[in-house]
């Protein structure tokens, strides 16, 4: 079973992206729900698997208007990634980058572009 993990971690975040993709956002977050519990009981709630599973919630959220929740997730996430791969991680950069769209997309631009320089002292970030 360990050996089919990874393939099967894969094929879940997949159908995760096709049910966000067709609209079918409740059904995603029951899934990215599920496999965040799965993650904090297997690996610890402070594990790197645990801040990817919270970044992709936060993104979900935003897109459905939840826009405080969507922003402690990203905060939630950034921490996890800053303790275990350090804070110029392109994981960090990343969140980073989607906390300062959600906050320009709140109209907050002084504090969305303090998380851009954030974001850009890590390199570029590896998704829109």
């Amino acid at each position: 079973m360990d050996s089919l993990a990874p393939l099967l971690r894969q094929r879940r975040t997949v159908l995760r992206a096709l049910l966000r993709k067709q609209g079918e956002l409740g059904e995603a977050m029951a899934l990215y729900r599920r496999a965040l519990a799965i993650y904090e009981a297997k690996l610890g709630s402070d594990h790197t698997s645990v801040a990817a599973t919270l970044n992709c919630m936060a993104d979900l959220l935003r897109e459905q208007g939840e826009l405080g929740e969507a922003m402690a997730l990203y905060r939630r996430a950034v921490a996890i990634n800053e303790a275990k791969l350090g804070a110029d991680h392109t994981s960090v950069a990343t969140t980073l980058h989607n906390m300062a769209d959600l906050l320009q997309e709140q109209g907050e631009l002084g504090e969305a572009m303090a998380l851009y320089r954030g974001e850009a002292r890590c390199g570029p970030h590896i998704c829109g």
